[in-house]
């Protein structure tokens, strides 16, 4: 199919079958945070925060990128640097 420009092949799913991280993923993240540190350097491959254009990015798996931030807020975690 035809794309506009700047606009990439993906586009968002809702559909929970589809995640950015598995089961395995899931609970080493959450296990990690949960010890304690200063500073938390939280780094995807993925990107994590762009919105809006159609490339490969947390966005695409909203409830994926939901629970993320989910169990950084129930986990209370504020000292924390993201990027990708």
């Amino acid at each position: 199919p035809v794309r506009e420009p700047g606009h990439g092949p993906y586009a968002p799913s809702d559909d929970a079958t589809r995640t950015m991280l598995g089961d395995a993923q899931w609970t080493w993240l959450t296990e990690s945070l949960r010890r304690p540190a200063q500073l938390r350097l939280l780094v995807s491959s993925i990107q994590l925060l762009p919105t809006g254009h159609g490339w490969e990015c947390w966005e695409m798996l909203q409830p994926e990128k939901d629970r993320l931030f989910n169990l950084l807020s129930s986990l209370q975690v504020e000292d924390r640097a993201m990027g990708n």
